[in-house]
C-alpha cells in the first residue's frame, strides 16, 4: 500500500489566490518574546512549492514562536489585464494580519521603538543546535544572537517577483494609511532592472521548455511590450516601468522611517538580475540613510545562494534582524570556532593514528610472509644438498665396484687357453672368469650412467632456480 507524501505547505493556510499564512501552534508562541513578531516572505515568480518550503523550514527552526504571511507570484499577474486591481484586493487580506501581530499599529503612524533595544541583556537565542540539528538546511541560528537595534517585522523578498509584491503591498497599506512597523529587509536577486534578454528569460522560465517554444513569439511581444512602455514613461517624465517604480518603493522617506537595516544578497553569474543593478540600488539607498549590507555570493546563479552556501546566507539573514554581533560577541564566535577548529583537529589526529595502526599491520603481515618464504627456500636447498649427497654415494659404490672389476680383468691372458685345456678346473675357470668379464662391462656401462646422472644433479644444484631465490623477480 503506497502513501501519499505530505505536501510540502500543507502547513499553511490559504488567505487569498497569492496570499497564505502559517500560524504556529500554542506552545511555539511561547517560546520566545524576541522572536519577529511577524515574519513576511515574498516569493520569486513561479515559485515551486518545493523550492519554497526550504527557505519557510529555517524560519520555521530559527523562530518557532513567528507567524509566517508567505506572498505568492505569478506570470499571469503581470500577463492578465486587470489582476493589478485583484491583487489589491488580496493584499488587503495582509492587513489584518498585521494587526493582530501588532496590536498597538497605528493608522498613519510608526510603531514605537521596543523600549528595551539597547538593553544587550534582554536578547537571548532559544533555539538549541539539538533543534538545529533537525533542519534540513545547515548554518540556521548556529551562535547567539547579537544586540539591539532591533526590528520587529521580518521581510524577506526574491528577485523581482517578490520585490514586486512588496512594492504593491507598500502601495496598498498607503492607502489604508497603515505604515508598516520597525522591519529588517533582505533582498534576494533583487532590484533589478529592465535588459530585454534576462527579462525574457525570466518569463520564459514560468513554463515547462516544451511550451517555451510555443509561446517564444508571444513572450516576445509581451517583454517588447514592456521596453516601449518603459520608454515612454521616461519621456513623460515617469518613473520608466514597472521595475523602476518597484526598486524606488524600497527606498523613500517612509521605507526610512520604518526599516531598520537591510541586506542585499545577489552575485556577479546571475543572469537574470544583474549584479551593477543591485549595487547601483544599494548606493542610493546608503546616500539617503539607509543601513545596507552588501553580499555578492560570486557564482551561484540566479535566486540560488542559499544552496550555494547555506551557513552564510542564514547568517546574513539573522544578523539583518538581529543587528550585528557585538565586540564581545565576535570573541565568543572566535572562540567558539577555535574549538571547533580543535575538535576537528583531534578528529583527524585520530584518524591518522587508527591509520598509522593499519600500516604497522600490514608491514608485520608483510614482513611474515617475506619470513616464511625465506625458510621455505632454506628447506628446499638443504633438501637439493642431501639429494646431492646421496648421488655421491652411489657413484663411489659404482667406482669400488670397478676397480674391482679392473683388477680381474688382468688374468684375462690365457683365457682362452685355459678354456681350451683338458683340465676340467681350469676349464670352468676360464668360463667363471668370462662371465665375470660380462659382469664388469655391465657394471662399466653402469657406472657410465651413474656418472652422467651425477653430474647432472651437481648441474642442477649449482644453478639457482627460478622463484626460490630472494631478491628474484617479482
Amino acid at each position: 500500500m503506497t502513501t501519499t507524501p505530505p505536501h510540502p505547505l500543507g502547513f499553511l493556510s490559504r488567505l487569498s489566490r497569492s496570499v497564505y499564512l502559517y500560524k504556529p501552534d500554542a506552545v511555539a508562541a511561547k517560546a520566545s518574546s524576541k522572536h519577529p513578531r511577524l515574519i513576511l516572505l515574498a516569493t520569486w515568480m513561479g515559485a515551486q512549492d518545493v523550492h519554497i518550503a526550504k527557505y519557510l523550514t529555517p524560519y520555521r527552526i530559527a523562530y518557532p514562536a513567528s507567524p509566517i504571511v508567505v506572498i505568492r507570484t505569478e506570470l499571469s499577474d503581470f500577463m492578465v489585464p486587470g489582476r493589478r486591481t485583484e491583487r489589491n484586493r488580496q493584499f488587503a487580506r495582509i492587513i489584518p494580519v498585521l494587526r493582530d501581530a501588532f496590536p498597538e499599529l497605528a493608522v498613519g503612524g510608526v510603531v514605537p521603538a521596543p523600549q528595551d533595544e539597547t538593553d544587550a541583556s534582554s536578547i537571548s537565542s532559544s533555539v538549541s543546535t539539538s533543534d538545529i540539528a533537525d533542519s534540513e538546511i545547515s548554518g540556521v541560528l548556529v551562535k547567539p544572537p547579537p544586540r539591539a537595534p532591533r526590528a520587529e517585522l521580518l521581510i524577506h523578498v526574491w528577485s523581482n517577483g517578490g520585490g514586486s509584491a512588496l512594492a504593491a503591498l507598500r502601495g496598498v497599506l498607503k492607502k489604508a494609511q497603515v505604515t508598516l512597523p520597525r522591519y529588517s529587509l533582505v533582498l534576494d536577486s533583487t532590484p533589478g532592472q529592465f535588459h530585454y534578454r534576462s527579462t525574457f528569460t525570466a518569463f520564459a522560465l514560468s513554463f515547462p521548455p516544451w511550451l517555451r517554444r510555443i509561446l517564444s513569439p508571444f513572450l516576445h511581444a509581451m517583454v517588447a511590450w514592456f521596453w516601449l512602455r518603459q520608454n515612454i514613461s521616461r519621456v513623460f517624465g515617469g518613473p520608466g516601468g514597472p521595475l523602476r517604480t518597484a526598486a524606488a518603493s524600497h527606498n523613500t522617506p517612509i521605507a526610512r522611517a520604518s526599516e531598520v537595516r537591510r541586506a542585499y544578497i545577489y552575485s556577479d553569474a546571475d543572469k537574470l538580475i544583474h549584479a551593477a543593478d543591485v549595487e547601483a540600488h544599494a548606493r542610493e539607498a546608503e546616500a539617503l540613510g539607509f543601513t545596507v549590507r552588501r553580499e555578492n555570493f560570486g557564482k551561484s546563479a540566479h535566486v540560488a545562494h542559499m544552496k550555494a552556501d547555506p551557513e552564510r546566507y542564514w547568517r546574513i539573514a539573522r544578523e539583518t534582524f538581529e543587528g550585528p554581533p557585538t565586540e564581545s560577541e565576535l570573541e565568543g564566535y572566535a572562540v567558539v570556532d577555535a574549538v571547533a577548529d580543535a575538535e576537528a583537529a583531534a578528529r583527524a589526529l585520530d584518524k591518522a593514528a587508527e591509520e598509522t595502526v593499519s600500516a604497522e599491520q600490514a608491514y608485520a603481515a608483510a614482513q611474515a610472509s617475506a619470513d616464511a618464504a625465506a625458510a621455505a627456500y632454506e628447506e628446499a636447498k638443504a633438501a637439493e644438498v642431501v639429494a646431492a649427497a646421496e648421488e655421491e654415494v652411489k657413484v663411489d659404490e659404482v667406482v669400488e665396484a670397478v676397480a674391482v672389476a679392473e683388477h680381474t680383468h688382468h688374468a684375462t691372458l690365457d683365457l682362452e687357453a685355459a678354456k681350451a685345456s683338458d683340465d676340467a678346473e681350469a676349464a670352468a675357470a676360464a668360463i667363471a672368469l668370462e662371465k665375470a668379464a660380462a659382469s664388469t662391462a655391465s657394471a662399466e656401462e653402469a657406472y657410465a650412467k651413474a656418472k652422467a646422472d651425477a653430474d647432472a644433479a651437481a648441474a642442477a644444484t649449482t644453478k639457482p632456480k627460478k622463484g626460490k631465490k630472494r631478491g628474484g623477480k617479482h
